[in-house]
């Protein structure tokens, strides 16, 4: 009967990942045609004393350690109380020994999530230019009473679809490039912050 070893990352509802023994991650072994999400309840069960849980996201890379190749699968539990040592991905890294562990857990976890907060700061900051500028035109054309809610749909359905689609993919690709996101993010969100309290003023003015 062949089988495959999967690696259970446990993240609590505020974002951060369960760090136990020096790890981020927990292994067990799915034999064929057994359900992946039992043995990711049973687990939890014995790791937390819950079952459950979400998948949030299956890596299609395998993290390759100790001649093992192994499927990670990260997961969203909701924990309450302070017994159990939930950690910012962040700071999990300063615990991290040099390994093909934290190679992954940096690439595809930290600069991943990374990647996509420069993504939405980068959208934030096209949105509030487009403000600044399209405001003063609508205002001056007779459009019908309906166009709002015409706009606000269409923007609720973009925003879906790029959260869902675009934005992962995009995020994915950056990967590939190994550039300073947090000095990026940094930069953006004075921008953000400069073009925010620009268009305050502006509303406060008008």
């Amino acid at each position: 009967m062949s089988s495959k070893i999967i690696g259970i990352i446990i993240q609590n509802q505020d974002g951060n990942i369960l760090f136990h023994d020096n790890s981020y991650y927990y292994e067990a072994t799915v034999n064929e045609n057994e359900d992946i999400n039992r043995v990711i309840a049973k687990t939890l069960r014995d790791a937390i004393d819950k079952s459950i849980h979400r998948i949030i996201k299956v890596y299609k890379y395998p993290l390759h350690s100790n001649n093992k190749e192994i499927t990670m699968y990260l997961v969203e539990v909701g924990v309450y109380n302070n017994n159990f040592v939930f950690i910012s991905p962040e700071k999990i890294l300063d615990y991290l020994s040099y390994s093909p562990d934290k190679v992954f857990f940096e690439k595809y976890i930290v600069r991943y999530e990374e990647n996509k907060s420069l993504i939405y700061s980068s959208i934030a900051i096209s949105l509030l230019i487009l403000f600044l500028i399209d405001i003063p035109f609508k205002l001056n054309l007779n459009l019908p009473e309906n166009f709002l809610w015409i706009e606000i749909s269409l923007i609720i359905i973009s925003f879906c679809i790029l959260v869902k689609y675009i934005i992962p993919r995009i995020a994915k690709y950056l990967l590939k490039f190994n550039f300073n996101t947090r000095k990026i993010l940094q930069i953006l969100d004075i921008l953000l912050f400069i073009l925010a309290s620009i268009n305050i003023i502006k509303i406060i003015i008008n």
